[in-house]
């Protein structure tokens, strides 16, 4: 209770909602080193799931995470695909995301194996 009377003080900001794709400077950078942009509205993510798909590690993992946060259940597919990423430190982001998706949607999701 503490901590959320802290985060909501005015000289804070209080709590925040998670930027949409198209104001997520990174994904932006990422999109326009490709020669592409980032689209207003729910057509943003799917640029953050093609950089789930085809970024560097680190871009991997930080695009599974922004697409927990923003909680799209449209991106389920996308991110028990890439719980087969080479790369352990996307798996975990991955594992990460899915569990923002069944926090913040209260249901249980499918098993992994």
């Amino acid at each position: 209770e503490d901590a959320f009377k802290e985060a909501q003080r005015p000289d804070r900001g209080g709590v925040s909602q998670h930027p949409s794709p198209d104001q997520i400077e990174w994904l932006v950078a990422w999109a326009a080193s490709r020669g592409e942009g980032v689209p207003a509205g729910p057509t943003g993510r799917q640029v953050l799931v093609r950089a789930l798909q085809e970024g560097d590690p680190e871009m991997r993992a930080a695009a599974a995470r922004a697409l927990g946060s923003l909680g799209h259940p449209s991106a389920l597919k996308a991110l028990y695909n890439a719980l087969r990423d080479r790369d352990e430190g996307v798996r975990a982001a991955v594992y990460e995301a899915l569990s923002m998706l069944q926090s913040r949607h209260g249901t249980k999701l499918p098993a992994v194996s």
